[in-house]
């Protein structure tokens, strides 16, 4: 089985070290950006013919050697791309989330729904061995009837400052935190118990990616924490707390080995440096 790979960007990276694990080919690539597509092919699949290295994901598709494309592309292009992959006649694993809209989710459902080659979706927690083993003691019966489940989404500094700081933090690209990151826990709680929901309420807010406070994490490399910490104060956190906005900021400092990695937060405290 040969595969195409449709959105070279990180996520597509996952499944190419699995692919490589799975012993399966990796027939072509496709991208809308040049440069990318080209370091990605010279840098991880090298023996690629570059004719195989696609601008247009509908020259991928036409492909005769391609049995299986992985669409990992922006959540707004998803609906196309999985349309046009079914009139390919091509085995498919669609990223979550489905799409961004409403509508954009049951033209994909009504498109797929009595197709007849492989179609996956990228929840892949159904596939942890963690998630695995609560479903195996759920359906055993050791626990009784489930009565009610308790969920919380909690997204470490990492990963909550990489995805606000790039093309996702826009709701019109993803349909919402609780369409592009909650569609994990919602997918997993219904696989669990095998059931829908009857009834959903919910409640939040926003006080920490709010847009004025959006700054970059600032990563300094130095040949030790000492210097790095001297260059920060004089270079990076000093025209952060002169901003008129920020004269209440707290600095949090992490050192850690040659690596000095400072982020900034709101909060009622005063510093003086």
């Amino acid at each position: 089985m040969k595969v195409g790979i449709i959105g070279t960007g990180g996520r597509s990276l996952a499944y190419l070290d699995i692919l490589r694990q799975m012993q399966q080919q990796t027939g072509a690539l496709c991208d809308i950006n040049r440069e990318r597509l080209d370091t990605y092919r010279q840098v991880h699949l090298p023996d690629l013919d570059p004719g195989r290295a696609y601008l247009d994901y509908h020259d991928l598709l036409s492909d005769p050697t391609i049995d299986l494309v992985l669409i990992c592309t922006p959540d707004t292009t998803h609906r196309e791309i999985a349309l046009s992959a079914a009139q390919a006649g091509k085995a498919m694993l669609l990223e979550k989330p489905v799409a961004t809209t409403p509508s954009d989710v049951m033209a994909v459902y009504e498109g797929l729904k009595n197709y007849t080659r492989p179609v996956f979706l990228g929840f892949v927690l159904r596939y942890a061995p963690f998630y695995r083993q609560i479903k195996a003691m759920v359906q055993s019966g050791i626990l009784g009837g489930i009565v009610t489940i308790r969920a919380q989404e909690m997204l470490d500094t990492r990963h909550a400052s990489s995805f606000f700081r790039r093309w996702h933090r826009f709701s019109t690209n993803n349909g919402g935190l609780m369409n592009a990151k909650c569609c994990h826990d919602l997918d997993i709680l219904n696989w669990l118990l095998e059931g829908e929901p009857v009834a959903v309420s919910a409640f939040g807010g926003n006080r920490v990616f709010v847009p004025w406070l959006m700054r970059p994490v600032a990563v300094v490399t130095a040949p030790c924490a000492a210097a790095a910490f001297m260059y920060s104060m004089k270079t990076i956190i000093r025209p952060i707390l002169d901003h008129s906005m920020l004269c209440q900021t707290c600095v949090s400092i992490i050192v850690k080995k040659t690596l000095l990695i400072m982020s900034v937060c709101c909060c009622n405290m005063q510093m003086e440096l």
